[in-house]
């Protein structure tokens, strides 16, 4: 009877901790997310802020069609001084001809820095450099 009870209890903690996981987020990872309006997400990475990014990275999320330009959109990594460590090129998984949310990947490398600490910049491609169409997601991360 006493053995019994053990294994009850036991399994009551792993419901429970398996439950709280769960509703953390499981298996999905942080995202890092842009609105619009605050209710119409323009764009989300699976990077939370001040998360470790280690390289090479391989990177991926979601992003409104229009946020692409030919299937592509400019990424920057940033120091802690601005200065820049790595420059790559987002890629749409899939048609970006959309308003719906198109998944991307990206896919760098960077030397190490001397300080810890950057910014991931992802640009909204904008080949006509009108300031309207201007648009950033800027999340600070740990770099290693």
């Amino acid at each position: 009877m006493k053995n019994s009870r053990f294994w009850y209890g036991l399994l009551l903690i792993f419901a429970l901790s398996f439950f709280v996981w769960y509703v953390r987020g499981g298996f999905n990872p942080p995202l890092s997310c842009k609105y619009e309006n605050s209710d119409k997400v323009l764009i989300c990475i699976d990077v939370s802020e001040n998360q470790l990014l280690k390289t090479p990275a391989h990177l991926t999320g979601e992003a409104r069609g229009y946020w692409f330009f030919e299937g592509s959109f400019p990424v920057s990594l940033l120091d802690e001084s601005d200065n820049l460590l790595a420059r790559s090129i987002a890629v749409a998984d899939m048609d970006w001809m959309t308003e719906e949310m198109v998944s991307f990947t990206i896919d760098f490398k960077f030397e190490k820095p001397l300080g810890k600490i950057g910014t991931l910049v992802l640009y909204r491609d904008n080949p006509s450099g009108l300031p309207q169409n201007d648009d950033s997601l800027e999340i600070p991360v740990k770099l290693y």
